[in-house]
């Protein structure tokens, strides 16, 4: 029986280091997809647990190369990052503790509305404002870094 459970631990292994070697991923997730695999639960515990002392796991790790995701290529604020986060399996008391200053949004913000200006020189003023702030909105910003970075630009780029 212990050879099996060890050969099963092996196959699990092999299958793990397949995943992880297209990108990181959580300890949430790589349990879903052993147990989609169809592994026993004991054996996927074992294979987790192995790897995350390897150091293969590290949700910690995960979580700050999802957020530097967020913030520089879908700028997010941060009440998306903090969804975006919980569906990517990121433990909770990760989620809460994170270490991000207010000027990361707002830098994140203003890269956006910078971009997004470029698209929009045909609109008048206020329509761009406003449709900049239901778009920052629906990324997850606050409404004072929305406000500070909308006026910031100006009326003659907003």
């Amino acid at each position: 029986m212990k050879n099996r459970d060890e050969g099963e631990i092996k196959r699990a292994l092999k299958y793990s280091y397949r995943l992880l070697a297209l990108r990181d991923r959580g300890q949430t997730e790589l349990i879903e997809r052993l147990t989609k695999r169809g592994f026993h639960r004991d054996v996927v515990e074992d294979t987790v647990r192995q790897l995350k002392d390897m150091g293969y796991i590290n949700d910690s790790r995960l979580a700050e190369t999802l957020i530097r995701t967020a913030l520089e290529q879908k700028h997010y604020g941060k009440y998306a990052i903090t969804t975006y986060l919980r569906s990517k399996g990121i433990d909770d008391s990760i989620v809460e503790n994170l270490d991000l200053c207010n000027e990361d949004y707002i830098s994140s913000a203003r890269r956006f509305v910078k971009k997004k200006l470029k698209t929009m020189k045909a609109i008048d003023a206020d329509e761009r404002v406003k449709r900049l702030s239901t778009m920052l909105q629906r990324r997850g910003h606050d409404f004072d870094t929305i406000r500070e970075v909308l006026k910031e630009g100006g009326s003659e780029d907003v």
